[in-house]
């Protein structure tokens, strides 16, 4: 069964302090005590509203897990999308992303979230990291963040990664291998 996830195109990068997000948008993920979770992007499917299709790798060598990531052209007006999820324990979080001639920088948002009411999370924290995109071939980069270092951010509920691309004169696609979540 595949998980329930809904990576959703928003008008705004920002995020309110409290908002409303349905209980089947949350992926909730049971981690066993020190294991990672990987989470592989291409598991999102073809969803065209939002710019994403599955694309084959293995043509730029063996970097990609499953030889697939998530090919991003961004969409307009707001050049965004964004994944929730829900796990316990966890230390770090990794993104393994594409770098290439003809893609965009990126700034990608963890969001560290506290329950309050049902549907209801309040933002407790929020880190920015930033991936350029740019490479002068086709290879795999990563970008994280050490969770624990913010005892906010060790104690939510939930998490909300926000993918912002910033395309500009022949540099407008992204790519997403997959999100890596450590104990």
């Amino acid at each position: 069964m595949q998980p329930a996830i809904s990576p959703t195109i928003s008008r705004s990068p920002v995020l309110a302090p409290a908002e409303s997000i349905p209980a089947d948008q949350v992926l909730r993920l049971a981690l066993a005590p020190l294991t990672d979770w990987v989470f592989e992007a291409e598991d999102w499917g073809e969803r065209p509203e939002l710019g994403l299709s599955v694309q084959d790798m293995s043509g730029w060598g063996s970097e990609w897990s499953r030889d697939r990531q998530i090919f991003w052209n961004p969409q307009p007006p707001a050049y965004v999308f964004k994944w929730d999820f829900s796990v316990s324990a966890a230390r770090y979080l990794r993104i393994n992303l594409t770098a290439a001639p003809d893609y965009a920088p990126l700034t990608i948002r963890l969001g560290c979230y506290r329950q309050t009411a049902a549907n209801y999370y309040q933002l407790l924290s929020e880190h920015v990291m930033y991936h350029d995109g740019y490479a002068t071939s086709v290879r795999r980069q990563s970008v994280g963040f050490p969770i624990v270092v913010d005892p906010k951010c060790k104690t939510a509920d939930m998490y909300r990664l926000l993918f912002v691309a910033k395309p500009s004169e022949g540099r407008t696609f992204g790519g997403i291998d997959n999100i890596v979540v450590q104990h």
